[in-house]
C-alpha cells in the first residue's frame, strides 16, 4: 500500500483539501442518499484522519514504552448485549493496522 496524502488536510464542504488547496476527496461523490450535512460531516471526519493517526500512533508508543500506562477498557455493545475488556493497545494496533494496510 502506498503512503497516503501527508496531512494536514482541512474540509470545506462535502471536499476535503490539502494546504495547497487541491481537493483530494468529494463525499458527496456516490453518496447521493446523505444529506448535504452528514456528507459535510463525513469531510470533517475523514480530513482529520491524518492528525487522528499520528496521535494514535504517539498513544501506541507512549503504552510500548511504559510512559504511558492504561488500565483495560470495558467495551460494551447494547445491541448484542456484550461487554468485554480490551487492552488500548491492542485497540492502538488494530486502528493503526486499519489506517496503514490494504
Amino acid at each position: 500500500m502506498s503512503k497516503h496524502t501527508p496531512g494536514p488536510w482541512h474540509a470545506d464542504g462535502t471536499f476535503i483539501l490539502i494546504q495547497d488547496g487541491c481537493t483530494i476527496g468529494d463525499m458527496s461523490a456516490g453518496f447521493p442518499q446523505c444529506s448535504i450535512d452528514e456528507q459535510g460531516a463525513n469531510a470533517t471526519l475523514a480530513a482529520a484522519a491524518p492528525s487522528l493517526l499520528y496521535v494514535v500512533k504517539l498513544l501506541l508508543r507512549g503504552l510500548q514504552s511504559g510512559n504511558v500506562k492504561a488500565k483495560p477498557l470495558l467495551l460494551m455493545d447494547f445491541e448484542a448485549e456484550t461487554c468485554e475488556l480490551e487492552s488500548l493497545h491492542d485497540l492502538a494496533t488494530a486502528a493503526i493496522a486499519k489506517a496503514t494496510q490494504p
